[in-house]
């Protein structure tokens, strides 16, 4: 007879609830290690849409960078760095930073193709929450395939973030306080 005491101590925490959430819009399978969000509570959190404005394998940043940019002065100066070096860069997209931020991922130098690409933005009271998947460019998003090293990046314009955003790898569950730059 099983008691009631060990079913109770067999169910998945919530948490695991959101890293399956997280990982489903990118059709990628959850599993490793689960994404550490423990300080989201589902019954409170909210799925953000998100644009994406900028994707790709090649960048002018060389090194890791992951932030949230909330005004115009700021998203120059990032662009900039982005762009810089690269044949034909892009013009800087219109964002109406009254009403929205960007979420900047840039991955810096990779040794081999990668991609990167933000699988999901949770938000609560406290802060939100960019999931995003760095992977092998076997795994695409519509960018076109390249090889040997790669500077990947993913620019997307989401409604104005008024709290924290903290970073979580959704790959590998490493919460990146440490590894988002400025």
């Amino acid at each position: 007879m099983k008691s009631h005491r060990k079913h109770k101590s067999r169910r998945k925490p919530r948490n695991i609830l959101l890293a399956a959430l997280a990982l489903l819009p990118c059709g990628v399978a959850a599993t490793g290690k689960p994404v550490r969000a423990q300080e989201i509570r589902p019954e409170k959190a909210a799925i953000l849409p998100f644009e994406t404005v900028g994707l790709g394998n090649q960048s002018g940043c060389s090194k890791r960078a992951l932030m949230s940019v909330t005004d115009e002065a700021e998203w120059r100066r990032v662009w900039g760095v982005h762009t810089q070096g690269l044949l034909d860069a892009p013009a800087l997209p219109k964002v109406d930073f009254s009403r929205q931020s960007v979420i900047a991922l840039l991955a810096g130098t990779q040794p081999t193709a990668k991609t990167i690409q933000v699988a999901q933005i949770v938000r609560d009271a406290r802060e939100a929450v960019v999931f995003f998947l760095l992977a092998d460019d076997e795994i695409t998003w519509g960018q076109q395939a390249v090889s040997g090293p790669s500077q990947p990046f993913h620019f997307a314009v989401v409604n104005k973030l008024e709290t924290p955003v903290r970073f979580v790898d959704a790959l590998l569950g490493d919460d990146c306080r440490k590894c988002a730059g400025g």
